[in-house]
């Protein structure tokens, strides 16, 4: 579901280096992220910016109590000529919104509403998108949110569809999870705050050891070929690399 309203300020955090390459690309030089640092070249007769630093290296780590996972790649590579899409991207994320309770009733399924509402987990192998590898985006069924793309799935042997990494740093919220007497780490969704899955650190078919084991029942799958018409457009730049 889609509703224009004021980005909360960690949302706005989220957008990890999109965020911050708007930001440089404006100033027209380079700037410092925390650990790294920027560098500028030139190809086909335009000006690209580079920015590398901490955050963006696909690694798992716990920071003030908090895990967090970054961005693969080692890198984030924007044109500058790209900053428009930029731009419309982080509109695009100001626009999602939880809906109420009773909206959720109506809109969702009954195992939609279990496995995002309460917490439950489908049957492994036999779910939706366990076998699906068609190029696109996974969203949040609750609130439309982007969250995954096709090119981070993995055919996993868990019987859920797998992920090496969300669709950028920040769009998922992970708590402890002590249940059915196991620790283990829970993966809701950024805006609605829906039960996802859980992530694990120690998967050898992941290829880089994080596994993204995510409820076919909380996402809905927009192919590449569509989402421009499904109102996507602006994440086509996320289908890049």
């Amino acid at each position: 579901m889609k509703k224009s309203h004021k980005v909360k300020n960690w949302l706005i955090g989220d957008l990890v280096c999109l965020f911050f390459l708007l930001i440089c690309a404006l100033m027209l030089s380079g700037c410092t992220a925390e650990t790294g640092q920027d560098e500028t070249s030139t190809s086909a007769g335009k000006e690209d910016t580079v920015m590398t630093g901490q955050g963006f290296d696909g690694t798992y780590k716990k920071e003030e109590g908090r895990e967090v996972i970054y961005l693969a790649g080692g890198y984030c590579h924007i044109p500058v000529h790209e900053i428009d899409d930029v731009a419309a991207l982080i509109a695009a994320e100001e626009s999602y919104e939880k809906p109420s309770q009773e909206q959720l009733r109506k809109m969702l399924t009954a195992e939609q509403y279990a496995v995002t509402q309460n917490g439950d987990t489908e049957k492994p192998y036999t779910n939706e998108y366990c076998d699906t590898f068609e190029e696109g985006i996974y969203v949040d069924v609750s609130t439309g949110q982007p969250l995954f793309r096709s090119a981070d799935k993995y055919q996993g042997s868990c019987g859920w569809p797998s992920f090496s990494a969300p669709i950028y740093e920040g769009v998922l919220r992970y708590s402890e999870d002590t249940s059915h007497g196991m620790a283990r780490t829970e993966v809701r969704s950024g805006v609605g705050d829906a039960h996802l899955g859980h992530i694990f650190t120690d998967d050898p078919e992941s290829p880089n050891g994080v596994r993204y084991c995510i409820n076919s029942a909380a996402l809905r799958f927009i192919p590449k070929a569509e989402m421009e018409a499904q109102g996507y457009g602006a994440y086509l730049i996320l289908m890049n690399d």
